[in-house]
């Protein structure tokens, strides 16, 4: 289901993100599929304890502004904020330095997939149908591209800019070390580079994220639900057809949570205290703060609340999607089932669960979870502000 271009742009994509040290990985050009290199590990982890380093003395530097400088709020901030990004950055990218033949084994199955599906149920008239959809799926990896490559350089423009700030290690080091050119250059060849291997990183989840989430999954869901047997694909819904090839979506679906279950819900705990602090520090310190960090804290808070709620929202449509699937069987049109298929049609649905995005037991997203967490949001928010703001007045006082 996917065309040429938007294959060689992935290609591209995992290229990019392996010589930058964010993923282990090489395309197959005659397989279309991705494999695992020894060269590709090292470097990751290389760049891994790189950042490691860098996280480390973020913390370090948070905590020291905190306790021994309470009045520089807006440096406070802006340095907790960079905590949390390299914090998200490190949980976005455990499941290639973890288990990254596990993840090539994933995606290579999601691509070999789709691609079979396309081949066995689409005739040609339906698939010149899917040009205008390419060209949408195309133009968002362009997107993702440039956005990516935008933020490593304002994020490299910040350190040439501002070299003394907080975040950097510069301030650690004596004053003779921070006006020497040569310490200057090489701590910013390394922060480039640092930087351009969390961007990759950010490109390539999301260039994966966009192809199955947004486009291969919703189209596959919408194929199998049974109210468009009549005018797309009815030869899908024998017996025969339509059992193994849920079976095999629902295993896809399987190997996609194995990769990625794990990381929701610590992701939703931080990006939630990520919003509540965000919130708290531009309403209660508006005043205190510069009009650059300003535009830094709420442009980074928009973004990533953003991405998360439209995570959230795709969720709970899969989840409504997969039940309407399950349930749209039982009154088909236009397919004749003998009364021995309507049995096993009967027992092979009450087998099947409606599919959700989450962690068994830990977490489930469903439509109602993106009020949820917007009323979660502005009630911490609230009792934040009820809270600290007395302790703000004091230290001013």
């Amino acid at each position: 289901m996917l065309s040429e271009q938007v294959v060689h742009l992935l290609s591209r994509i995992v290229s990019m993100s392996t010589k930058a040290g964010a993923t282990p990985f090489t395309w197959q050009k005659k397989t279309k599929t991705i494999v695992v290199t020894g060269k590709g590990k090292h470097k990751m982890k290389f760049w891994f304890r790189v950042q490691s380093v860098f996280w480390i003395h973020v913390l370090i530097r948070t905590i020291f502004l905190r306790v021994y400088h309470v009045r520089r709020v807006a440096e406070f901030y802006l340095c907790l904020s960079i905590f949390f990004t390299i914090t998200l950055h490190i949980l976005a990218s455990l499941p290639f330095i973890m288990f990254p033949h596990d993840f090539a084994q994933f995606l290579n199955s999601s691509l070999r997939f789709f691609s079979k599906y396309e081949e066995t149920w689409y005739s040609s008239v339906l698939k010149k149908m899917e040009t205008s959809r390419f060209h949408v799926l195309l133009l968002a990896l362009y997107a993702t591209i440039g956005s990516s490559y935008l933020a490593w350089f304002d994020l490299t423009w910040l350190y040439l800019t501002f070299p003394t700030m907080d975040i950097f290690p510069n301030v650690v080091l004596p004053l003779y070390l921070q006006s020497s050119w040569i310490v200057y250059l090489i701590i910013g060849a390394f922060y480039s580079r640092l930087v351009l291997m969390m961007c990759s990183t950010f490109l390539f989840t999301m260039a994966v994220a966009l192809i199955h989430e947004f486009y291969l999954i919703p189209k596959i869901m919408t194929d199998l639900c049974g109210e468009t047997a009549e005018l797309k694909i009815s030869e899908l819904f024998h017996v025969e057809n339509l059992c193994p090839t849920y079976r095999a979506f629902e295993l896809l679906y399987k190997l996609h949570m194995e990769n990625y279950a794990y990381l929701l819900p610590p992701i939703q705990a931080l990006l939630g205290q990520y919003g509540l602090i965000h919130n708290y520090n531009l309403i209660l310190n508006w005043e205190d703060l510069s009009v650059s960090v300003k535009l830094f804290l709420l442009g980074q808070s928009v973004i990533v609340q953003a991405a998360w709620i439209t995570f959230l929202t795709f969720g709970g449509w899969f989840y409504a999607r997969s039940g309407k699937v399950l349930k749209s069987w039982k009154h088909l049109s236009g397919v004749r089932w003998s009364d021995r298929e309507r049995k096993l049609m009967g027992k092979f649905i009450k087998s099947c669960k409606p599919m959700y995005v989450g962690y068994p037991g830990l977490m489930k997203i469903r439509k109602i979870s993106v009020p949820r967490y917007f009323q979660g949001l502005f009630r911490g928010t609230c009792r934040m502000l009820l809270t600290l703001r007395g302790n703000k007045v004091k230290v001013k006082g």
